[in-house]
């Protein structure tokens, strides 16, 4: 499958799910111009969040009810059109080359500390590809959650994202549904 197609799914996916909001971040190899081409012409484009980086962030509802209800970013080139943002702009993030559940620590990384987004990358490398079973240990409820909340704790934001391996291993909705306050 192409990027193309790929894209073109995922504004598939928007189309029959209008009250989901979606994060798009490009690991970006190609020029911000080719890529702004494709997520245009795949349509993704069309429900692109086109607000400031910045507080006051609208709502999910309000995003939803203005057809903007996709953040697209990338991680090295975005910026031109507006709506292709550096992820580096908007989000401060954690380290993410842990060895070992023991080294997931919640200090600084990319992105600039006074961003007002706040994403966790929590998985741990396991060179030349993720494992299933790792996942299953580092997405457990409770070593997710204490984690999530020490670094909540450290960099006084509450998270907005939790970048993981392998989502369905492990417990990653209900610790979401924790931190947002929701009963799991």
């Amino acid at each position: 499958m192409d990027a193309l197609d790929a894209l073109r799914g995922v504004k598939g996916f928007l189309d029959g799910h209008p009250d989901e909001v979606l994060i798009v971040e490009i690991e970006d190899y190609v020029k911000a111009a080719d890529m702004a081409d494709l997520l245009e012409r795949s349509g993704v484009a069309d429900y692109a969040y086109r607000g400031p980086n910045g507080p006051p962030w609208p709502t999910l509802r309000q995003m939803i009810d203005r057809g903007q209800r996709v953040l697209i970013m990338a991680e090295h080139r975005g910026g031109n059109p507006t709506w292709y943002r550096r992820t580096g702009e908007v989000f401060q993030e954690t380290p993410f080359d842990f060895r070992t559940p023991s080294q997931m620590g919640c200090g600084p990384n990319r992105g600039n500390q006074e961003n007002s987004l706040f994403l966790i990358n929590h998985w741990i490398n396991t060179d030349p590809k993720p494992l299933e079973v790792t996942a299953r240990k580092v997405n457990r409820y409770r070593f997710l959650l204490r984690r999530a909340r020490r670094c909540e704790s450290k960099r006084g934001l509450l998270p907005n994202v939790l970048s993981v391996d392998f989502y369905r291993q492990g417990a990653v909705f209900d610790v979401v549904k924790t931190l947002n306050g929701v009963r799991r």
